[in-house]
């Protein structure tokens, strides 16, 4: 009994194989299919978070462009909002200012403090470039 008990056991995993197969077939293609769209979509997310960082930053340049030169913008504020103000700077004695540590920190106001300038003749000269 025990050999027939062996060859039933036998034919049955033969022909579980033999349905089972195909569908295992299938399924690898399928994983296959799923990592390929994984991998589609991490490229579209990334895509989108770079689009989403580059749209904040023409949202802030556009904000910048348009707010005026004031005491309380910083440094790098000015220095990005017109393409001339470095002349500005220079003409003041500060022409290194784009590559100063403290430029993101720093206002307007304090950097006249700190290097003895007139702030409201730096606001004018400033504010009195034409628009870029």
């Amino acid at each position: 009994m025990s050999a027939l008990r062996q060859d039933l056991a036998r034919q049955l995993r033969e022909a579980a194989e033999r349905v089972l197969a195909p569908r295992r077939r299938q399924l690898s293609a399928l994983r296959g299919r799923i990592a390929e769209v994984d991998a589609s979509l991490r490229a579209v997310e990334q895509g989108a978070a770079e689009l989403t960082r580059q749209s904040r930053g023409l949202a802030s340049e556009l904000s910048l462009s348009r707010r005026p030169f004031a005491a309380d913008m910083t440094v790098d504020e000015a220095w990005r909002k017109h393409p001339e103000a470095h002349r500005v700077f220079a003409a003041h004695g500060l022409p290194a200012c784009d590559g100063c540590a403290v430029r993101f920190d720093e206002t307007l106001a304090e950097a006249a403090e700190a290097y003895r300038l007139d702030l409201h003749r730096l606001l004018r000269e400033l504010s009195a470039l034409p628009r870029p």
